[in-house]
């Protein structure tokens, strides 16, 4: 009952998102996005968010929420795409307004796991309630999903996903009785914990975003799988993404710090805070305005080797992780005395009481990364330092940065791909070696509590 109070606590900021007609959660689309033909402004239904607000509902126990859940999930569910034909069968869409035949954007093949997981848990946990009709109904969806998952088979330098479809395959062969499809996702389970313990860290290195979304569906397993084996490899896949975050957090600003692969802030954000507050129980209590009661569907613990490395800082410290071993197979020959081979990802955190200084090695300069980035401050008002390359007021991702780092000072060098991304590293790629700009530049940027920062840039005297 206590546990209900405070989930329904939680529910209470998405009241305001609800369309009872629409019976799913409604947004406004920020910008025009690479997996969407619609532009910025439009008010869409959200097919994801609105699942995984069912979910919640339906753990409620109450009539008139539970009904509420139900609904959504039978308005998304016809959603999905089931024409074997077709190369995205088994997908559902972002939006029901952005529907995925004839369009333009790429279809996001991810919706085929993030929309089978709230799915899964209608079976496990609510099948009575939900009924038998819709119980089969959910399942044909599942195994679509899953046959669609298993013919991309993601491989595991895509994290979150590898381990999403892994959860997601495990359990349809499961419910759904086919063996062939549990054997599959174990086996990809073992691949991607293979590679994980050889390269020492994630592909997504050091993310906030992404860590903590593969966190999410490794305490997934956590809750649901039983082979002991395979509840190994979970439990010490989980136990690595704490010890990560842990020795990469900069107690006196309150910062997880850099550098990142994968985030959309420069700056830790309120939940992140209330994660450490619940998975600690209330042992790490920073200042903030932030819920502070248990987060009742992702009951998060950290391991209790791990707490001390987040309460008792260690300061001056200076932290290096291999984040990505390279191929030796990988070889480019310029010519027969010059021969390129792959170099070894290697991220570096130089953490004082003062500030915290990060780098990596050789990363790119798109959006979503921060190869370069400092933190300094407190709790309540942080600070950050990154740097950013622009092209047309946008960051850059064919940009290539390569950094040398001792403790307090970077030494850092660009250059250009002539064949990468645009604004993505993959999806907009640079064409026959031609750029159009009206402006490029590279921008050191600071942001945070800036009131009290100044920067003051050095200039050699001339000898």
């Amino acid at each position: 009952p206590e546990e209900i109070v405070f989930l329904k606590k939680d529910l209470e900021v998405k009241e305001p998102e609800y369309d009872p007609e629409a019976k799913m959660l409604f947004t406004i689309t920020k910008e025009k996005h690479y997996h969407s033909d619609l532009d910025g402004g439009v008010i869409v239904h959200q097919t994801r968010e609105s699942l995984e607000y069912a979910i919640a509902l339906l753990k409620t126990e109450d009539k008139t929420l539970m009904k509420r859940g139900l609904d959504i999930v039978k308005t998304v569910l016809p959603m999905q795409e089931k024409d074997s034909s077709l190369p995205y069968c088994g997908i559902w869409p972002y939006y029901p307004e952005d529907p995925l035949k004839d369009r333009s954007a790429a279809v996001d093949y991810n919706w085929a796991d993030f929309i089978a997981v709230p799915l899964i848990d209608v079976i496990i946990n609510h099948s009575d309630y939900a009924g038998e009709a819709l119980v089969n109904d959910i399942k044909d969806a599942l195994v679509l999903a899953a046959r669609a998952i298993k013919k991309r088979d993601v491989q595991p330098d895509y994290t979150n996903i590898c381990i999403m479809g892994a959860y997601v395959c495990y359990i349809v062969g499961d419910i759904c009785d086919m063996p062939e499809m549990t054997d599959y996702a174990q086996k990809r389970l073992k691949n991607f914990y293979d590679y994980t313990i050889y390269n020492k860290s994630f592909t997504e290195y050091n993310s906030p975003t992404y860590t903590i979304v593969a966190m999410d569906e490794l305490l997934r397993m956590k809750q649901t799988i039983v082979n002991p084996q395979d509840k190994k490899i979970v439990d010490e896949l989980y136990h690595m993404s704490w010890d990560l975050i842990a020795r990469h957090y900069h107690q006196p600003s309150g910062q997880w710090c850099g550098p990142y692969l994968r985030t959309y802030s420069s700056l830790a954000q309120p939940k992140f805070y209330r994660l450490l507050y619940n998975a600690s129980n209330g042992v790490i209590n920073l200042p903030g305005d932030y819920l502070r009661i248990p987060n009742v569907i992702q009951p998060h613990e950290i391991p209790s080797d791990i707490i001390p490395k987040f309460t008792e800082s260690t300061l001056p410290r200076t932290e290096i992780d291999t984040f990505l071993v390279a191929n030796p197979d990988v070889r480019i020959e310029i010519d027969k005395n010059n021969v390129v081979e792959g170099k070894d990802i290697v991220g570096k955190l130089y953490a004082t009481p003062s500030f915290a200084l990060a780098s990596v090695n050789q990363g790119y300069m798109w959006n979503q990364t921060r190869p370069l980035i400092a933190h300094w401050g407190t709790v309540e008002k942080p600070n950050y330092l990154q740097v950013r390359f622009l092209h047309d007021g946008y960051d850059f991702s064919a940009i290539n940065i390569f950094c040398a780092q001792d403790s307090t000072n970077v030494l850092a060098t660009f250059n250009i791909a002539k064949d990468g991304g645009d604004t993505h590293p993959n999806l907009d790629k640079i064409q026959d070696a031609q750029l159009q700009a009206k402006d490029i530049r590279l921008r050191i940027e600071i942001g945070g509590d800036v009131s009290k920062t100044k920067l003051n840039i050095q200039k050699k005297k001339n000898s």
